[in-house]
């Protein structure tokens, strides 16, 4: 039965690997479209993990140990891959944002109460430049 398991782990193996093709291009719409195919491919690889040690049943040594290795790598990258993509989300979060701010057309008054300019951010100085 522990045949289910190196199934399982190459299943899960394959969805990440797909993920980590869309996270590669950041198509992070197909990535997350990923989400419940993964979500599956996890469960059905930790109810396999839970059933081969509670059973004891034989091992195909070798091919447990490959799929562990591709398991291993393709979650590394994966991991890499979506904090790579979490950068790049927050980059352009902080653009669209600093872009909100520039264009907020609500006057702004200074301790007087006379009409206060609103200071040039660093971001616009560059992009002007």
């Amino acid at each position: 039965m522990t045949q289910d398991l190196v199934t399982a782990a190459r299943t899960l193996a394959d969805t990440i690997a797909v993920e980590n093709q869309a996270l590669a291009t950041l198509n992070l719409q197909a990535a997350a479209k990923l989400l419940p195919l993964k979500e599956a491919a996890t469960t059905a690889f930790n109810a396999a993990q839970k059933f081969a040690r509670t059973t004891r049943a034989p091992i195909d040594a070798e091919a447990l140990r490959d799929a562990a290795k591709r398991l291993d790598a393709v979650t590394e990258e994966n991991r890499r891959l979506l904090e790579r993509a979490i950068r790049v989300q927050n980059r352009v979060l902080g653009i669209l944002a600093n872009a909100a701010r520039a264009a907020d057309p609500t006057p702004r008054y200074g301790r007087s109460g006379a009409y206060a300019a609103r200071p040039t951010s660093s971001w616009a100085l560059t992009a002007s430049a």
